[in-house]
Order: C-alpha cells, then sequence, then structure tokens
C-alpha cells in the first residue's frame, strides 16, 4: 500500500504542478468576443480526421501551432512561459524529453516546425494512438529518411483500400527497436497524404484512420455535440483544446477515487491525496451536461484557459451558466492550491446549449492540460449525480 500510494504521489505531482500565480483577482462579466470562421474550421478539420470510438470520445486533442508564433508576436506574455511547462500538450509521438529536430528531419523526414495543426487520440492504450498532422510534407524526402534508419530495416509500402502507408514493425512493443523518436520500440504505421500525415503504431489503428480520411466510417466531427464543442472553442478563440463526452458525474470521480478517499494517509508525503479526497467529496453545483473542452488562448490581457460546456437543452446551460464561476473560484487544486488565487478575471456567457468561459490567469491557463481522464482528470468542472 505505501508503495502504491508513493508512486500515485508521484504521478500527481508530475501532473498537477502549474508555474507561479498571476497577481489579482479581480473579477469581470463581459462576454468572450466570437472569432471568424477560420479557427472552427481548423477545429472541424482535425476532429474529422479522427474516428469516434469509445475511447476517444474518452479524450481527444487538437493543438495549432500555426498560432504560437502568431499569438505571441501580436500578445506579448507578461512573464516568459515557464521553463518545462510547454503550452502545447506533451504528445507521446514527440517523444519531448528526448526530441531533436535535426534527428527527426535525417530519420523522419520532418519535424515538428513542419506540421501546423496536430489532432490525436488513444484508440486502446496511450501506445496505440490515432495521430493526425497537416502542414507541409514531402513524401519523397519522408520514404528516404525511412529508409535510411537502420531500425527500419523491415520497411514496407503497404496499400490498404487505395491508400499507401509506410510499415515497419510489428505490432506493440520491440525492446530493439528503441530510439529517441520510438522510445518503446513501437512499431511505425504512417500515411503521407499531401497535407495530411496519419501515423500510429498498430495496423488496424493505421486502417482505422484511412477509413475515417475516406469517410467510410464515423468521425468525431459526425458528432453534434463534438461540433457544437468545435464551435465553441473557435468562439473562445483558443489555439489548442482537449475534448471529451466522458461522464464528469461526481459518482464517477467518488468510484475512481475510492481507494485515495478510503485512504488517503496522514504522512507529510500524503498531503496531495488528501487534498484529492477532499476535492472529489465537495459540494458541487454544476448540473449534468453532456460534454466538454478545455483549452488555451492568448488576447491583450494574456493567456486564459477557454472552457465550453454543451448542455442537453439551454435552460440546463442557463442553470450552469448561473454556477459555474462559482464553482470554478470554490475549488482548489489537488497539490491544495485555490482556483481564485490563480485566476485574475473570468468572463462567462451563454450560447443557446453552451456555456463559454475564459478564465485569465497564466497558471490558470497552463492548466488545461490535466483535464485528460485517461491520465488523471482534474475533478474542477464535477457536476451532480
Amino acid at each position: 500500500m505505501k508503495k502504491s500510494r508513493t508512486l500515485l504521489t508521484a504521478l500527481l505531482s508530475m501532473l498537477l504542478v502549474v508555474p507561479a500565480a498571476c497577481a489579482g483577482t479581480a473579477n469581470e462579466a463581459s462576454s468572450p468576443p466570437t472569432s471568424g470562421k477560420a479557427q472552427s474550421t481548423v477545429f472541424m478539420d482535425m476532429l474529422r480526421l479522427i474516428p469516434a470510438t469509445e475511447n476517444t470520445t474518452q479524450v481527444a486533442y487538437v493543438q495549432d501551432f500555426s498560432r504560437l508564433p502568431q499569438e505571441q508576436r501580436q500578445f506579448p506574455p507578461p512573464s516568459p512561459t515557464p521553463t518545462g511547462y510547454p503550452i502545447m500538450q506533451n504528445n507521446r509521438f514527440w517523444n519531448l524529453a528526448h526530441y531533436d529536430p535535426n534527428e527527426w528531419q535525417n530519420n523522419m523526414g520532418f519535424n515538428q516546425q513542419d506540421v501546423a495543426q496536430e489532432a490525436f487520440a488513444y484508440r486502446i492504450v496511450p501506445m496505440d494512438m490515432y495521430e493526425v498532422m497537416k502542414g507541409s510534407f514531402d513524401k519523397a524526402k519522408i520514404e528516404s529518411a525511412l529508409k535510411s534508419d537502420p531500425i527500419n530495416d523491415d520497411l514496407q509500402t503497404v496499400s490498404y483500400s487505395g491508400i499507401d502507408y509506410f510499415s515497419a514493425g510489428e505490432d506493440g512493443m520491440n525492446i530493439r527497436r528503441r530510439s529517441n523518436i520510438r522510445n518503446l520500440g513501437q512499431g511505425l504505421r504512417l500515411a503521407v497524404l499531401e497535407d495530411t500525415v496519419l501515423t500510429a503504431t498498430f495496423t488496424r489503428s493505421m486502417q482505422d484512420l484511412i477509413d475515417v480520411y475516406q469517410k467510410k466510417t464515423k468521425s468525431l466531427a459526425d458528432l453534434d455535440t463534438y461540433r457544437q464543442l468545435a464551435d465553441g472553442m473557435a468562439r473562445l478563440d483558443a489555439m489548442a483544446a482537449i475534448f471529451s463526452s466522458e461522464s464528469q458525474a461526481q459518482s464517477k470521480y467518488v468510484e475512481r477515487f475510492k481507494d485515495i478517499i478510503e485512504d488517503p494517509g496522514q504522512d507529510a508525503g500524503s498531503s496531495l491525496r488528501r487534498n484529492l479526497a477532499q476535492q472529489v467529496q465537495r459540494n458541487v453545483l454544476l448540473q449534468p451536461y453532456q460534454a466538454f473542452a478545455v483549452g488555451i488562448g492568448q488576447d491583450t490581457k494574456g493567456y486564459y484557459m477557454a472552457v465550453a460546456l454543451v448542455h442537453a437543452d439551454e435552460s440546463a446551460a442557463k442553470a450552469n451558466l448561473d454556477v459555474l464561476e462559482k464553482q470554478i473560484r470554490a475549488s482548489n487544486l489537488a497539490e491544495g492550491k485555490s482556483w481564485s488565487d490563480l485566476i485574475t478575471s473570468m468572463e462567462t456567457m451563454q450560447d443557446g446549449k453552451l456555456v463559454l468561459a475564459k478564465v485569465y490567469g497564466q497558471s490558470a491557463a497552463f492548466h488545461w492540460k490535466a483535464f485528460d481522464l485517461t491520465a488523471f482528470g482534474d475533478p474542477l468542472l464535477m457536476y451532480k449525480g
């Protein structure tokens, strides 16, 4: 039990560390501005390339890298971005702990600088991911780079449903294939389709990606709740977001963390467990909603966390609009800090079945990545039930 508790505490520490909060707690009630259709198209285009499955609806990410230099030139942050805490989610595909752009160019034929947007979601487990990128890619260069890497000694071109893709390695892991690029020795499946790259580690995953690319199966963009969320993130002018229709019911969190609730620990190293147990059991104000998206944006006031909640009807949305800010400000992080201390200001609005919010404050904004239930799942937006 003690070893398990130590491991969980370490996990919570890694997931919940946020940079120092900005000063001030002034509240503002103005409405978020409506952006043009361009960003909505980005979210929809990327969600259209991810298959709609039980697992992908738990968590899917869309990140618009092309926005970063533009936003940071237009709205310089008030303080440097904290080292080691990037704005975008650390996608396992890039293995950023050992990322070398030159190595990627030499062995893969492209690197992050060639990517404008990406979307990713788990098919079954973190190692088995759907990964989709849009950007500037040279198929001949990628093929040459893959052939030059000795790890790909069994590289072949495979055809599925009329689309060719590169394949190296078997499904699963092979220790002899470990590298800075494929740190678990996982297989490679990669298709280059003009400005789009589809990639996966399992053959079945690549086939799923091709099926959805050819519109043979349903994508996340075909789900009405996700279309609404994409529109909401565009209205909030987010540059990256996590999308999920996984239940945020309090009963689910209580069940998930029941071991922590039953034995939070009393030693000094168990403070994270005790704080989490308290937050999971706290009184919540939000009523049930259907799906949510949480992302990050930047404007003249600084960084903000973008929140969108989709409801069954407008009356349910109105009820949650009235309590969303109060619930957020009354909540704590698992590390014990109050959300109110992280927030410089907050804006909320309702648009039909959508409730939208901008939560300003650099620390609050950078916390957008903590809502992935497959990793941890911050209970901030937990609802009654």
